[in-house]
């Protein structure tokens, strides 16, 4: 410490810290320049720069990073649907808050806007992957695309196998 009291430090005292990393083996893939370590840069632009504390081979690196990458978009994926459940929930909302009259319609209509909600953030979220899916992954794509017009397809015939036989009842 730099200054007159540690204990009331005023403007312009200096306080420095060290501190040190134990030598210990760590596993590394980067590219060597002189004595220094930095990035590899592969064919493609990517810069790859990995290290683990311990002993780890090449493909053990690269499938650690390979899971923690999949796990990260696999996270924000679900933080997508999440942020569509809300934004289409949070316009939804004033209709239950209109029926809330009556507490048990208002819990009624509640319920099924928040179903509704959720059906198309969960179309939207899947229309969104799979369109980031075309250039990259096209026939994985393909079968999301497929995926879900079949479940929007039975849907749709059993809505309208409803209202025929609502129909024919009355």
């Amino acid at each position: 410490y730099l200054g007159n009291d540690p204990v009331q430090p005023q403007v312009g005292d200096i306080r420095v810290r060290f501190s040190a990393v134990p030598p210990s083996i760590v596993s590394v893939v980067a590219a060597q320049v002189g004595d220094n370590l930095s990035g590899y840069s592969t064919k493609n632009g990517y810069v790859i720069s990995l290290i683990r504390a311990g002993t780890h081979t090449a493909d053990a690196l690269f499938d650690r990073a390979l899971m923690e990458n999949t796990l990260i978009t696999w996270g924000l994926r679900l933080l997508g649907l999440v942020l569509l459940f809300v934004g289409f929930s949070l316009p939804l909302r004033i209709l239950s808050v209109l029926a809330d009259v009556v507490p048990f319609i208002g819990s009624l209509v509640e319920l099924g806007t928040g179903f509704i909600a959720f059906v198309f953030a969960a179309v939207a979220w899947v229309a969104t992957i799979a369109i980031s899916w075309f250039a990259h992954r096209p026939v994985h794509a393909g079968l999301l695309v497929a995926v879900m017009s079949g479940l929007i397809l039975i849907l749709y015939r059993r809505r309208a196998a409803r209202r025929a036989s609502q129909s024919q009842a009355a």
